[in-house]
């Protein structure tokens, strides 16, 4: 097993080349990720009891939309505690295909994407002190993917939150994999 940078790890085989990220793992930023989610479910079942009091309709209504709102970020927040609990992307490149899959306590859907049919891959690189580039790099968000690529007509974007210099290495990493392995055709 070799290592792309601290969190990429790469195994090379004859048909088979597995890459796995795995998240960023800061103790301070995940010590604050765990008191927001244990604060705002604090909140969330706070809300919760006070549905059963006897409350005029109206604020009844007004608790209710509170808890869509409350329920909606308890979701987003939940998945980032998860994804940096037990998450990672899994990569495996074989003679046909690329395949992806974002894997939470081992479980994700795995998509395979045959080379033919993969165009313009690319690093992309959000612009310096952009809303984009804050909001991607911020630890409670599960996006910030470095690597994409067009297939039938959709972007697919890989490798959460790798640094530049990771995300060059990985990337001519896999399109040298690629491109040996479609010449093998």
């Amino acid at each position: 097993m070799k290592w792309i940078g601290e969190r990429t790890s790469l195994v090379e085989g004859k048909d088979l080349t597995t890459i796995v990220i795995y998240p960023e793992q800061t103790t301070w930023k995940s010590m604050l990720l765990y008191a927001w989610f244990s604060m705002w479910t604090t909140i969330g079942i706070l809300v919760i009891l006070e549905l059963f009091v006897d409350y005029k309709r109206e604020e009844k209504l007004m608790l209710f939309v509170f808890l869509m709102f409350w329920a909606y970020f308890f979701v987003r927040i939940g998945r980032a505690v998860l994804w940096q609990v037990k998450g990672k992307e899994l990569m495996k490149i074989n003679d046909q295909a690329f395949v992806v899959k974002r894997s939470v306590f081992g479980y994700g859907k795995a998509k395979e994407y045959f080379f033919e049919n993969i165009k313009k891959i690319r690093v992309h690189e959000p612009k310096l002190n952009s809303f984009e580039e804050f909001f991607q790099n911020s630890y409670f968000v599960v996006g910030g993917e470095r690597i994409v690529f067009s297939y039938a007509g959709n972007d697919i974007k890989f490798a959460r939150k790798l640094n530049e210099k990771d995300t060059k290495l990985l990337f001519q990493f896999i399109t040298k994999q690629i491109e040996q392995r479609m010449r093998k055709k």
